[in-house]
Order: C-alpha cells, then sequence, then structure tokens
C-alpha cells in the first residue's frame, strides 16, 4: 500500500467523482531507488561491469528518465489504491488531472472518475422464454435452388441483337476529346447488360448503347466521367469508347439434375443430395436467428426486471464515441441545413437509444457474474483474446500494449456474457414452439 497519501472526494454531480489525492516525497524517493536498481541491473557503461556503474553516473546520464518512470508508477498506484479503498468501480479509465510534482515536493493530483452504473437487483432467474423452432418451407429450398442457378448462369453464343441480360464479348479503345488515345485497346472484354445503374466501372451510358447491337456492329460511346469516379485517371474527363462487338451471349440457366450438383458442390453428387445440402444449410441459418432471438429475450428480460442507474455523462460519452463525423453546419448549403440538422438529431437519438442497451447489458452481466461466480479465467480470456488483436500489430511498444488490453477486455466482456446468458437459461424455463 501507498503510504503518506491523503484522499479528498467530491461529487459534482450523481454518478462523477473527483478525487484530490497527495503522495509524500517519501513515496517518489523509494520508487525512484527501485528504478535505479533496476537499471544498474540492466545498463552498460564504459570502464565498468555490467551491474556495477556507480550511481552518480547513472544519476547525471539518467535521472530525468527515472523520475518520469517512477512518476507514472506512484501515480498509477496511488490512483487504484484510492478507488479501492473508497469501493469506487470506474466505467472509463481514470482522469489524471491537475498534476503537480515540483523538486522536493509532495506529488498533488485530481482523479476524475465516472462511477459503474449501479444495479438494484430484483430477478435474473426462474423465468419463462419461447423458442420457436425454425420451419423450412418447401418454397424457401425451392428458391435458394433457384437462386443457386442464377449464380451458375451460362452464356451461348447467338445471332441476333443484345437484350437485357445477354453477355456482350467486345473489344474497345478510348480516346479523350482531343483525339488522343488514352491506353491501348483493350480486347476480350465480358459486359453483362445488366450492370447496376449508375456503376462507376461499367457506366449506365455504355449498356444502353450496347442494347440492340449485334456481332460484327461497331459503336461510339463518349462518357462523361464525374470527378470523384473510382478511376482516378478517368475522373471529370470525357471519353470515346470505340467499340467492336464480337459476340452476344444469350443467358440460360442450367438443368438441375446431377452433372450441375457435381459442378456446384466440387465432388461427384446428386441433385438430390444438393438438395439436402441446401435444407440444411436453411436450417442452419434458421437456427442462428431463433438462437439470435432466444439470446434477445433473455437480455431484455434481465434489463426490464432489474433497475440499472446510468448518469447522462456517461451515456452523453458513450452515444458521443459512436457517431458518426456529422459535416459541419458551416459547410452545408444553407437550403439544406434545415433537413441536415433533423437527420443529425434523428440518428443521435437513435444511437443514443442503442448506447443505453449497450450500458445497461454491461451492467447487469457484470452485476450478475458477481454475485454467481462466473468470471472467466486468465486462461480462458488469454485464449479469446487473440481473436481480437489485428492481423498486422502496431510497432511501437505502448501501441502494442493497447492493443493487447482492448483485446483483453474484448474477450473477458465476450465470455463473461456467454456465461451469464448460458446461466440463466439453465435456471429458467425454455417452451419450445
Amino acid at each position: 500500500m501507498t503510504e503518506f497519501k491523503k484522499i479528498e472526494m467530491t461529487e459534482p454531480e450523481p454518478g462523477y467523482k473527483v478525487f484530490s489525492i497527495e503522495v509524500a516525497l517519501e513515496e517518489l524517493n523509494k520508487e525512484m531507488e527501485r528504478e535505479y536498481g533496476r537499471l544498474g541491473k540492466k545498463i552498460s557503461v564504459p570502464g565498468f561491469r555490467k551491474g556495477k556503474t556507480p550511481r552518480h553516473i547513472l544519476e547525471a546520464k539518467y535521472k530525468d528518465a527515472v523520475r518520469s518512470e517512477a512518476l507514472e508508477k506512484v501515480v498509477s498506484k496511488a490512483t487504484w489504491e484510492s478507488l479501492e479503498e473508497q469501493k469506487v468501480v470506474p466505467f472509463f479509465d481514470p482522469e489524471i488531472d491537475s498534476f503537480s510534482a515540483p523538486e522536493g515536493e509532495p506529488i498533488k493530483f485530481e482523479v476524475k472518475v465516472d462511477l459503474w452504473p449501479g444495479v438494484e437487483m430484483n430477478k435474473y432467474q426462474d423465468f419463462e422464454f419461447v423458442r420457436k423452432l425454425p420451419a423450412i418451407p418447401e418454397e424457401e429450398v425451392e428458391r435458394e435452388i433457384d437462386a443457386l442457378k442464377h449464380h451458375h448462369v451460362e452464356y451461348t453464343p447467338v445471332q441476333r441483337a443484345a437484350i437485357k441480360g445477354d453477355r456482350v464479348k467486345m473489344s474497345y479503345q478510348r480516346f479523350f476529346e482531343n483525339g488522343d488515345a488514352f491506353g491501348k485497346r483493350v480486347d476480350d472484354v465480358e459486359m453483362l447488360l445488366d450492370a447496376p445503374p449508375g456503376s462507376d466501372i461499367v457506366p449506365l451510358t455504355m449498356t444502353k448503347e450496347l442494347i440492340g447491337a449485334e456481332p460484327g456492329d461497331t459503336r461510339n460511346v463518349t462518357i462523361d466521367f464525374p470527378e470523384g469516379h473510382a478511376i482516378q485517371s478517368l475522373a471529370g474527363k470525357k471519353v470515346e469508347f470505340r467499340i467492336e462487338v464480337h459476340e452476344i451471349g444469350e443467358r440460360v440457366l442450367p438443368v438441375y439434375d446431377d452433372a450441375f450438383a457435381t459442378r456446384v458442390v466440387g465432388k461427384e453428387t446428386t441433385a438430390e443430395a444438393l438438395t439436402e445440402l441446401v435444407r440444411d444449410e436453411l436450417k442452419r441459418r434458421a437456427e442462428s436467428e431463433v438462437g439470435q432471438a432466444l439470446r434477445a429475450q433473455v437480455f431484455e428480460k434481465l434489463i426490464g426486471e432489474n433497475k440499472i442507474e446510468i448518469s447522462e455523462r456517461i451515456l452523453d460519452r458513450v452515444t458521443k464515441s459512436s457517431l458518426p463525423d456529422f459535416i459541419p453546419v458551416e459547410e452545408i448549403p444553407e437550403e439544406h441545413r434545415t433537413e441536415a440538422q433533423e437527420q443529425r438529431e434523428r440518428i443521435t437519438k437513435e444511437q443514443r437509444e442503442r448506447s443505453l442497451r449497450v450500458i445497461q447489458k454491461l451492467a447487469i452481466v457484470s452485476e450478475i457474474s458477481k454475485r454467481e461466480k462466473l468470471e472467466p479465467s486468465e486462461r480462458e480470456i488469454q485464449s479469446a483474446a487473440r481473436a481480437f488483436l489485428p492481423r498486422e500489430r502496431s510497432a511501437d511498444p505502448s501501441e502494442r500494449r493497447q492493443e493487447e488490453e482492448t483485446a483483453w477486455n474484448e474477450a473477458r466482456r465476450m465470455i463473461r456474457e456467454e456465461k451469464v446468458y448460458k446461466w440463466v437459461l439453465e435456471h429458467s424455463k425454455v417452451n419450445e414452439e
């Protein structure tokens, strides 16, 4: 425990406390002694064996770094000890403010804390939930099979004018307004005449101009590319495409037979077996949706049955952190500002409601986990945390520590929530319909 520590506490508003902490100089001196001890064992100074560097040389070279490291450790230790003594659990990391540590004087600082939401537990077991078993109608299976057929559509060459839905094989050369060629001739291009309207890569203008084209035709299509076009070299340019049509392909849906099933699955099988695979996949999706619905029931019931006190400060901070970056009002044309403001208020309101549910869920899960001793073990957290680490880790040590802490916290939250969910189900009744 940190000695020579003074604490004063104020509560400017409900759920928000400010601790004024003073730590005596002796604590800093002791921590600096420990730092010098650790440093002396690690470094080598020319002329001295490792671990034998005189203290005055260490002080001359490393005093500022040692003092900084010692201050950080003393402040962190005093902060968390003070919160523990006062039985305060912060919702966010404590904020350190008004820090003062002149040479030869005590360390003084403030710790600002948003309190973890209080939970008044009324009931969290002996509920009745409804789990609706999935029914997979044959019409749904047929729709999925039809989608498979469209995904594996084939194109047969035809001698007629192109219509919507056809595939056109062609070559083209691009030219700017001044007649200069843009890039080389492009051969063996395939274009479907049902590209999404306004597509950046396949402009609607081109698909319209190719309707009615026949094999052997040439078409000149001029396209005005917008400033924000995906291909920067074309952005803001007017480009003429001189097109030669080679083949028109008519879309033909494949026959649903054993050969088709084998092509889809990738190994020899039958159409009947593929139908069963489709039915099983639809059932798996449905069961997943049923599980999500049951999970939502459980947490809605827990939130509804128990009283959770959340400060406006916490709700505001969580909401603001989740909002998108809105365009500044002064950058919006005056005639659109009212509409933009209404949209902003609607988005903020919706996000505030979502944030409220997230905080309520965190609070109730934490309380039940504590009461029923469902906290995840370090081994469980460590195993799950790997999934939350970014694929490309930062090279900066402090950023890597932050990545690990974030992954650790997310793993703890996920495991704790799953344990509470299962515990509530085990101590309740689930009716199947």
